[in-house]
C-alpha cells in the first residue's frame, strides 16, 4: 500500500455539516457541490428504504437525478444495500476494490461464507452447536437493533458491481467535489475513508464510530481465513494526524478523528495485553481465552468477542510474540 501525503493533497477551506439521510441504524451523507450531490454509502435495503430515502432527499430540496456518484465505504450490506437501486437510476457507484468480490455474492454464495465462518468458530475451540447458533441468529436478527437503534425490518443485498473501483490514493471527482480516497482495510479488506479536499471532512463508515472500536469480524478471502487484525491496525494509523472531523456510518460525529484513533489503538493493545498474559498458562483456543476473560458472556456478543479474540491472536503473532498449532480438529495459541 502506498503511502499518500494527505495534507499536500487537499486543501482545506473549513468545515462543512454535511446533509444526514438516517435510515434506521446509518448515516447516508449528502455532499453538495456546484453542480448536484455526491452521496457516501448507498443505505441499507429494508422494506420501503427507498421510498424513505427519496422523501429525505426530497426535504434537503433534492431528487434521485441530482446525485453524480455514490461512494461506498466498504460492502457490508447494512451500506451497500441500495447500491443497485442506485445504479438503476442511472447513478455510478464507486468501491474500494479489494470488496469487489464481496459485494457480487449471491444469496448462495453468503449461504457458503456463512458455512466457513462457522466452521472457523469450531476451530477455534466453540461448541459446535453453539458456533450454529450464533451464526443463525446474526443472520436472522440482521434487522434488530445495532448502535442504539436498528432497522425497521431485515435487511436485503442484491448483488451489485461497482462503476468505478478505487484504490488508495485515488479522487473521485464529481458534482464539482474531489474526494481523496483512503484505503484503510480491516473492517472489510476493501474499507475506504473518504476525504473531502475542500473541507478536510472523513467519512469513516464503520472504521470509526463514536465511544466503540469497530468489529473486525472473520473474514475470508477465498475459502481461506483472511487475518483481518493487522491490516486493520495499521489502517488506524493512517488516518491524517490534523483533527479532522470524522463522520461515521453509525452515530454523531467524531470531532477529533486523531484522538478517536489513538482511543482505539490504546484499547486493543490493552486487551492484547490481557490476551499475552493468559496464554503465559500455556496454549489456549481463541474460545478458551475469550470465555476467560469475559465468564458471564450472552450468547449475543460471542461472535463480535471471538473475532476480536482470533484478531488479536493473529496481531500477537504477525509481532512474532505467538503462533498458531493446528491439530485433532481445532487450533490453539501458544507463547513463542
Amino acid at each position: 500500500m502506498r503511502a499518500v501525503p494527505l495534507l499536500a493533497a487537499c486543501r482545506y477551506h473549513g468545515p462543512v455539516t454535511p446533509l444526514t439521510v438516517r435510515l434506521g441504524a446509518n448515516n447516508v451523507y449528502l455532499l453538495r457541490g456546484t453542480d448536484g450531490a455526491v452521496c457516501i454509502d448507498a443505505g441499507p435495503d429494508y422494506e420501503g428504504a427507498w421510498q424513505e430515502l427519496t422523501t429525505q432527499l426530497a426535504a434537503h430540496g433534492l431528487d434521485v437525478t441530482d446525485v453524480r456518484a455514490v461512494v461506498l465505504t466498504h460492502h457490508h450490506l447494512d451500506h451497500a444495500g441500495l447500491a443497485a437501486r442506485w445504479q438503476g437510476a442511472g447513478v455510478p457507484v464507486y468501491a474500494g476494490s479489494g470488496d469487489e468480490a464481496a459485494l457480487a455474492l449471491d444469496r448462495d454464495e453468503r449461504e457458503a461464507l456463512r458455512e466457513h465462518t462457522v466452521a472457523a468458530l469450531i476451530e477455534h475451540g466453540v461448541p459446535a452447536p453453539l458456533a450454529r447458533a450464533v451464526v443463525s441468529g446474526g443472520r436472522q436478527s440482521r434487522g434488530t437493533a445495532e448502535h442504539g437503534q436498528g432497522w425497521p425490518g431485515p435487511l436485503r443485498m442484491t448483488p451489485v458491481h461497482p462503476d468505478v473501483l478505487l484504490s488508495d490514493g485515488e479522487e473521485v471527482t464529481a458534482a464539482g467535489l474531489r474526494l481523496h480516497a483512503i484505503a484503510c482495510p480491516g473492517h472489510t479488506p476493501g474499507t475506504l475513508v473518504l476525504e473531502d479536499c475542500a473541507t478536510g471532512n472523513l467519512y469513516t463508515g464503520d472504521h470509526l464510530l463514536p465511544r466503540t472500536v469497530a468489529t473486525v469480524g472473520i473474514q475470508f478471502r477465498g475459502p481461506h481465513r483472511w487475518p483481518s487484525m493487522p491490516s486493520f491496525i495499521r489502517s488506524l494509523k493512517r488516518l491524517p494526524a490534523h483533527r479532522a472531523v470524522a463522520w461515521p456510518g453509525h452515530g454523531e460525529p467524531i470531532h477529533d478523528a486523531a484522538a478517536a484513533a489513538a482511543w482505539s489503538l490504546r484499547y486493543l493493545e490493552r486487551r492484547a495485553a490481557r490476551i499475552r498474559q493468559r496464554l503465559a498458562a500455556g496454549p489456549a483456543t481463541a474460545y478458551d481465552l475469550a470465555m476467560g476473560l469475559f465468564p458471564h458472556l450472552q450468547p449475543r456478543h460471542l461472535y463480535a468477542v471471538m473475532a476480536e479474540t482470533i484478531g488479536l491472536l493473529d496481531w500477537l503473532v504477525e509481532r512474532g510474540e505467538a503462533r498458531w498449532q493446528r491439530g485433532e480438529g481445532r487450533t490453539v495459541c501458544r507463547l513463542t
